[in-house]
């Protein structure tokens, strides 16, 4: 199954397909958000290990919140996540729904409301799965 990160409000579906992608205000981040102070050069990024994604923050300044909650060093994503990197958001999406299911009805509101729903921001190279 593949696994996306959503910008939110508006923004087009990024293909999480490599086992670790870099967010950042540095150009050559993976995704780059920006010249924002409250985001570090290499402030986070999302690892793939085996079929779990985890969001690591990678000692920046202002921190990593998933779903409003404050990171310490890494976070297991689950289906409908929100992440909070500065003044930028994502929805983590893809995968199995949270049990209560509201994360496959976030996910398809998501992609409906997107402006870009039917372009995918696919990173080159091959995807590589860490083991535990």
């Amino acid at each position: 199954m593949k696994h996306y990160l959503i910008p939110q409000p508006n923004g087009k579906p990024i293909l999480l397909n490599r086992a670790v992608i870099l967010i950042g205000r540095h150009p050559d981040c993976d995704i780059s958000v920006g010249e924002s102070e409250r985001v570090s050069r290499r402030h986070c990024c999302v690892v793939q290990v085996n079929e779990t994604f985890l969001i690591r923050d990678l000692g920046s300044t202002n921190g990593v919140r998933v779903n409003g909650r404050h990171v310490d060093r890494e976070e297991t994503l689950e289906q409908g996540d929100e992440i909070t990197v500065g003044d930028s958001r994502f929805v983590f999406a893809g995968g199995q729904p949270n049990a209560d299911g509201k994360g496959m009805k976030q996910f398809k509101q998501t992609l409906a409301t997107s402006d870009d729903a039917g372009d995918v921001e696919d990173f080159s190279g091959e995807v590589e799965v860490l083991e535990d």
